[in-house]
């Protein structure tokens, strides 16, 4: 941590810190100054160089061409001017009679207005600006010259475009800005309400009209906030955000409206003011409070629901037929489980998918689906309290397959209806389409989407005008294939007629193929196919005026007819699932970069693998890499020519002549075009995406697994004084870290209080010191033994990000100081001290909400109160990243995770959240009252984060507490349906009840898992567990029996015979099996809400050293080969650090394999060697390496796959070596901390578990007059610079001069100083821009596109990086949605970010630049080209 971040830490004594509960937003805006004296580069010399760089990415979008209009705005035009201020005269002295006045507030105004007599006085006497007294006390309010209709439509346009891009940087601004050459208009009358009067000139009337002004017009906002559902605090926010609303009172004023003569016509005063009537629309949606979010809220059904894809109620035998459907889907998936002993369900898997015997589940499916479809229950309430219908026969998990299968059969089930409708259309219009089987059949066997989708598509080829012709309706929903269009052309030119002497029938021959069976025999014409075809040729058409040419278009129709056949592309899709096979080679990159340590080294050579062999995961992988441009993949049939010959047999006839041979000839190439340049290349890309998806979906579920076990853990309750605060939810936490960990930095330690709040901070110097003795008797060990005598902690947890902390025992010294602490105060256990989980941690402590929480505290600090509050409640601490910004999805838990989409990730996320609230509940009356805590409730069953926030609206409205789960009915906050699907995940607790004075009684049941549906079954139990009979009268308690049976006597409860009053209850009273249910009650009466989660553990071993090291066994492993840099060589003893900060161990038998005497003479600090790997300590963090060139030789056990193509790899590594040695040069040595004698692909790997902005310097391929630096960007993104040596002693020794793209430096430092580092600070300040983006231009296009679409009349813009051309960033943009995405580079600069010939000092400036001239300055789209953004390799 910095000095800057540690002087944060120098509070007065008496400064109070903000708790948890009672967290304030703050709005005050820090902004860090640069402490760097930036220089100015010429930037447009660089620009000269511009022919030398690749231009991969800047042929992507047309130039657009300037035209005059295009260059303005808003318009501005003098003889417009004139007539708009003779009819402004006219409106001014109209407003002048209006008895309204509007006041405006600045509080952050930087007028002069707002300073006294005296402060003006002091300035001018500073500055020796004489100040001048204003002869009037009131300013009058300025007011822009409104357009007239006069304005031409292209500037209005011109307008619009300029608005399109408001986000939350306009909520703040007002508007865009407009260019500086444009006019403005000013009255005296206008400017007189533009600031307020001093409240001390106002006389006594005055002040109490402008009191009564500002009640009036802050119950006005609250009203609105009100009709909408918005709690106090949420509407707090709100007005944070976007002001109050005052600014817009003028145009929301009834009485001043009527008083307009005007304007009244053009109000209509029966509409309500609604929210969007005065904020931005994309910051209302944003948080969720447009009118479709309040549909989504009144509404008596789930929100999850609400939100399905797809979820159109049940009709017919539609539930019978889905559960087959999903049943078999089940099925299938049980028989993929490897260990089929270890449950009985599994077992019988196979044999009923070979039986089609699905009866034993298809009946619990068809009754969970009855649930979820007919009677709207989400499925946490179906798996808690509908057991009795599905636990025998459905395992847990299944609940949630069930429930994706059933989106997945709606969307086939809607596409269905989609293609009834048409065919009915279809067949009233052409007669022929009754009798196509191609359609008939097909309909009938329908039961998936690639079936619908192929009938689908031949429909709209085949029959094309007929369809998109009829209703305006199918128009929208269809959108027609470019091949149909050539189709329906040659059908009506005739050419129809030619093609039926080829005797083909497209669904005859997808018969046969199928069942095997020749179907389709043709009868060859006696006469050659050009000579027919002269008799079809039209000389009209210069498509047609050949014989070759009708040959052609009719070889072309059936060629569409057979490839879009559906029975036959089902068959070759069948085909692709079974018999295709991959070959994996890698790119010339490829060759370089992935070597035998490398995780892509197992599929780097495959060849004819077939699909069916390959791991899911794995090809994920490949993808992944493919992805990386590292390797390259073709997909094909195992014996494409032999299966092509194979079914040409079935299209050809038996007849043997001149004729007969031509005829088959041309059937024969019909056929093979229709697979080889149709279905072929199209089941390859559904294959691939198909396996891709699955795959997805396999590390969306292992994400939600790990995320699940995170969360599920119950609250750290070991508690070392017992008697300490009894009203504390939590135990007490002391946390500290020393983050990257720098000798020279302090640590920094935090104690949180039993319910979250910081209570207070000290910082460690000297406890990190490597000398045992030194660390013990640093002023930070006494610190620290202090601080724990004073708070008494239940445990202290230690956080970071780098092994260091394990290395230099860190963790023993806390824990003797921690020891002599609990010695000291005769304490009954040591306290504890544990390594803690710090994912929340690490997107805590960089976020917005940080920020607002605690302003003044550095990262550092807020790092370590993040991850005491995850011991405290990891549920709660995770559900906060739950929020409005989606910070959720910045947790990363597996290496594959990005390749997964992000709303794929969200929904497993988001249902590891409800998994883990269904088991604990919500305390409803805790998460009103802090709103912190209500993080939960939105994944409480039946709610979302719509009905949550409306349900604690609604409660505080309605007093404040919830005294009773009836009373979520009985005071309309929620539906009945919602009531049924979260009333026993609300816990009413009776410390709130006993707050409130009432009249009514606290039932017992409430702070129970028991439905309320099931209240009187706990009743009737209890009452006869203590045997009584007598009623229970109407004014007594109803639960009066339960509470006394909860006091000491539910013991009694095991005497009920469950199983006989389940009989009873099932036959003759609610016709339902209650057994489980039942059983669950008696649980619930005896062990009221039990703590069900698993107990608070440590973290385990491997855990830890992922954590703090970045490396799993896949990344680092025994044999694998890596760059050791020595850190003390002395005697025997060589020790040094991997660049993951892995402690290296080298013993001196191998470090050459020889008798070595002095290690000095062969290795010192500072070097850097290549070693093998012999053993990985995962408790010490540490490695055992070899660097023997006799180990590193040796070729290490390396599995390599059955399909491995050696030949290739053989031919590759010669290639390699030749090259190798074709390059080879003299190692230079140059005495600086970043030198590293790397090539550019060594830095590259050694960066790549470095923190981004880290430095290498290292000799350059051009000689050795030229060094490169090479810095991180991001993740996998490096900028390679060239630095030119001038005036050079000798070949080896440094230049006196070094030269970077013109500019001239004298030494190293200052070069990194000054250029690379300021690079590195623009880089971080744009990638923590809230518009950037991760992911390549391509993948930000397709983010683009989205945004348009859900909003088509608004534009959408977002920063990334320029992988092709590091050192640059994409400003990618879409105006709207029929716009096509463009994009435009910000080059990395020393003084800022270079974007449109220009320098700018933030990412902010840039935005407002684009937004005031979306289409640049001079409209245009020149390429821009820099040479020191060049990143080549040297």
């Amino acid at each position: 941590m910095s000095e800057e971040e540690n002087s944060d830490l120098d509070f007065s004594d008496n400064e109070v810190v903000r708790p948890r509960k009672s967290r304030k937003i703050h709005d005050e805006d820090e902004e860090d100054e640069d402490d760097y004296t930036r220089r100015n580069y010429n930037s447009d010399e660089a620009e000269d160089d511009n022919d030398n760089i690749d231009d991969d990415e800047d042929d992507e979008g047309d130039d657009i061409e300037e035209t005059e209009e295009d260059k303005r705005f808003i318009v501005d035009d003098e003889g417009v001017e004139e007539e708009e201020e003779e009819e402004e005269e006219a409106e001014i002295s109209s407003h002048k009679k209006k008895k309204r006045k509007k006041h405006h507030s600045f509080k952050d105004s930087d007028s002069e207005s707002d300073l006294d007599d005296e402060d003006r006085m002091l300035i001018a006497e500073n500055t020796g600006i004489e100040w001048q007294k204003p002869e009037e006390k009131r300013f009058k309010r300025l007011k822009k010259r409104r357009q007239e209709t006069s304005v031409p439509s292209r500037d209005k346009a011109e307008e619009d475009l300029s608005k399109i891009f408001l986000d939350d940087e306009d909520a703040e601004e007002g508007e865009i800005k407009q260019r500086d050459d444009d006019h403005e208009i000013y009255d005296e009358d206008d400017l007189r309400d533009f600031i307020d009067d001093d409240e001390d000139e106002l006389t006594p009337e005055m002040k109490e009209q402008r009191a009564n002004e500002r009640k009036e017009q802050k119950q006005f906002v609250k009203d609105i906030g009100e009709s909408l559902g918005i709690t106090d605090d949420s509407l707090f926010m709100i007005q944070q955000i976007f002001g109050d609303g005052s600014e817009y009172a003028y145009a929301m004023d009834i009485n001043d409206i009527q008083n307009d003569e005007d304007d009244v016509n053009d109000i209509n005063r029966d509409n309500p003011v609604r929210l969007k009537d005065v904020y931005e629309p994309d910051e209302i949606a944003e948080r969720l409070l447009t009118e479709e979010d309040d549909a989504i809220r009144v509404k008596d059904m789930p929100e999850r629901l609400q939100l399905k894809y797809i979820n159109n109620p049940p009709e017919g035998d539609e539930l019978n037929r889905e559960a087959i459907y999903i049943a078999e889907k089940i099925l299938i998936e049980r028989s993929k489980f490897k260990d089929m002993n270890q449950n009985p369900l599994f077992r019988d898997a196979l044999r009923l998918l070979r039986e089609n015997n699905y009866g034993t589940i298809q009946t619990p499916i068809r009754d969970v689906l009855r649930f979820l479809r007919e009677d709207n229950y989400e499925i946490p309430f179906i798996f808690s309290h509908r057991k009795d219908f599905w636990r025998d026969k459905l395992m847990d998990n299944e609940l949630w397959l069930i429930y994706d299968y059933d989106e997945e059969f709606q969307a086939i089930e809607s596409k269905k209806k989609l293609i009834y409708s048409i065919y009915e259309t279809l067949c009233n219009n052409n007669s022929d389409a009754k009798d196509d089987k191609s359609i008939t059949e097909s309909l009938k066997q329908i039961n998936s989407i690639e079936k619908a989708q192929d009938l689908l598509e031949y429909i709209q080829i085949i029959y094309g005008d007929e369809i998109h012709n009829e209703s305006e309706t199918d128009e929208k929903k269809l959108k027609r294939p470019v091949r149909g269009r050539f189709y329906e052309k040659m059908k009506k030119s005739g050419i129809g007629e030619f093609v039926k002497l080829f005797h083909i029938k497209a669904r005859d021959l997808a018969v046969g193929i199928s069942e095997g069976t020749k179907k389709n025999f043709p009868e060859d014409e006696m006469e050659a196919p050009e000579k027919l075809a002269e008799k079809f040729v039209v000389e009209s058409n210069i498509y047609l005026k050949t014989p070759q040419q009708i040959i052609n278009a009719a070889k072309n129709m059936l060629i569409q007819e057979i490839a879009n056949e559906p029975l036959f592309k089902e068959y070759i899709r069948h085909l692709f699932e079974e018999h295709a096979v991959i070959d994996i080679s890698p790119t010339d990159r490829g060759k370089r970069e992935i070597d035998e340590n490398h995780i892509y080294y197992v599929f780097k050579y495959i060849h004819g693998k077939p699909i069916v062999e390959f791991d899911k995961i794995i090809f994920l992988q490949v993808a992944k890499a493919e992805k990386e441009s590292l390797i390259t993949t073709q997909i094909y049939l195992e014996n494409e020519d032999q299966r092509i010959n194979d079914l040409c047999e079935y299209i050809i006839s038996d007849d043997y002549n001149q004729y007969a041979t031509a005829w088959n000839n041309l059937r024969k190439e019909i056929l093979t075009k229709a697979l080889k340049e149709i279905l072929f290349p199209m089941l390859s890309d559904w294959l691939k995406s198909k396996i891709i998806s699955e795959a997805c979906t396999t590390v969306a579920d292992c994400c939600m697994r790990k995320l699940e076990n995170n969360i599920i853990k119950a609250p750290y309750n070991d508690k070392i004084l017992e008697d300490y605060d009894p009203d504390g939810e939590y135990c007490k936490v002391v946390c500290l870290s020393w983050g990257d960990f720098k000798m020279n930095e302090a640590g920094l330690c935090v104690a949180v209080g039993s319910n979250g709040e910081l209570v207070d901070h000290c910082k460690l110097e000297g406890l990190q010191n490597r000398n045992q003795t030194a660390a013990e008797t640093s002023p930070g060990a006494e610190t620290l033994k202090d601080f724990l005598m004073q708070h008494v902690p239940d445990i202290v947890i230690v956080g970071g990000w780098t092994p260091d902390i394990i290395t230099n025992k860190m963790l023993e010294k806390i824990r003797n100081i921690a020891h002599n602490v609990s010695s000291e105060l005769n304490l009954s256990k040591d306290i504890p001290v544990e390594i803690g989980d710090d994912n929340p941690a690490k997107i805590y402590m960089k976020s917005s909400r940080a920020k607002k929480e605690f302003p003044l505290l550095p990262p550092l600090m807020l790092y370590c109160i993040s991850m005491a509050r995850t011991v405290q409640d990891s549920l709660m601490e995770y559900a906060a990243l739950c929020n409005t910004e989606n910070e959720i999805n910045l947790l990363r838990l597996d290496s594959l995770q990005s390749m997964v989409p992000e709303s794929l990730i969200s929904q497993r996320f988001e249902r590891a959240f409800i998994n883990a609230v269904s088991h604990i509940g919500v305390d409803i009356n805790r998460a009103v009252q802090y709103p912190e805590y209500s993080n939960t409730l939105q994944f409480v069953s039946g709610l979302g984060k719509r009905k949550a926030a409306n349900i604690i609206s609604k409660i505080v409205r309605s007093g404040g507490v919830l005294l009773s789960r009836s009373d979520l009915i009985h005071k309309n906050i929620v539906g009945a349906n919602i009531f049924m699907n979260c009333a026993s995940f609300l816990r009413i607790r009776e410390k709130y009840f006993n707050q409130r004075r009432s009249d009514m009684f606290f039932d017992v049941l409430d702070d129970t898992r028991i439905h309320p549906e099931d209240y009187d079954l706990a009743r009737k139990m209890a009452a006869d567990a203590l045997d009584i009979d007598e009623p229970i009268e109407d004014d007594e308690n109803p639960s009066q029996h339960v509470e006394e049976l909860m006091n000491g006597e539910a013991h009694r409860l095991d005497q009920l015979m469950l199983d006989d009053y389940a009989k009873e209850l099932e036959i003759n009273v609610i016709h339902e099996p209650k057994k489980i249910t039942l059983n669950q009650i008696k649980e619930e009466l005896q062990k009221p809400y039990k703590e069900k989660r698993p107990q608070w553990n440590p973290l385990s071993k491997d855990e830890i050293f992922v954590m703090l090291t970045g490396e799993t066994d896949d990344t680092l492993a025994e044999g694998m080969v890596v760059n050791v840099e020595i850190t003390y060589a002395y005697k025997n003893i060589i020790r040094g650090i991997l660049t993951s900060g892995i402690e290296a161990h080298i013993d001196i038998d191998n470090l050459t394999g020889k008798k070595v005497y002095n290690v000095e003479d062969h290795v010192r600090a500072g070097d850097v060697l290549t070693g093998k790997i012999l053993s990985v300590d995962k408790e010490r963090f540490t490695v055992e390496v070899t660097t023997a060139p006799s180990d590193l030789n040796q070729k290490q056990n390396i599995y390599y796959d059955h399909y491995w193509n050696y030949e290739e790899e053989e031919k590759d590594q010669k290639l390699l070596t030749a090259i190798k040695k074709a390059t080879k040069r003299v190692t230079r040595s140059i005495q600086h901390p970043y030198f590293k004698a790397f090539d550019y692909k060594e830095a590259e790997d050694y960066l790549s578990k470095r923190p981004k902005g880290e430095i290498i310097i290292r000799p350059s391929s051009k000689g050795n007059d030229h060094l490169a630096i090479t810095w991180k960007i991001d993740d996998g993104v490096y900028q390679h610079l060239d630095i030119q040596e001038l005036e050079k002693e000798s070949e080896y020794k440094l230049g006196k001069i070094l030269k970077v793209n013109d500019t001239q430096f004298s030494e190293l430092d200052e070069l990194v100083v000054v250029y690379v580092e300021p690079m590195a600070r623009w880089a971080e300040e744009m990638m923590n821009n809230p518009k950037y983006k991760k992911g390549t231009l391509d993948e930000i296009n397709d983010y683009l596109s989205a945004q348009t679409e859900s909003k088509p009349d608004r534009a959408a813009y977002a920063f990334c990086i320029a992988h092709k051309r590091p050192g640059n960033f994409y400003l990618a943009y879409k105006f709207n949605n029929n716009d096509k995405p463009k994009h435009e580079y910000i080059q990395l600069q020393p003084n800022g970010f270079y974007f449109r010939k220009k320098t700018y000092s933030s990412v902010n400036d840039i935005i407002r630049e684009f937004k005031t001239y979306p289409k640049g300055r001079a409209m245009h789209r020149n390429r821009q080209y820099y040479s020191h953004s060049r990143s080549i390799r040297h």
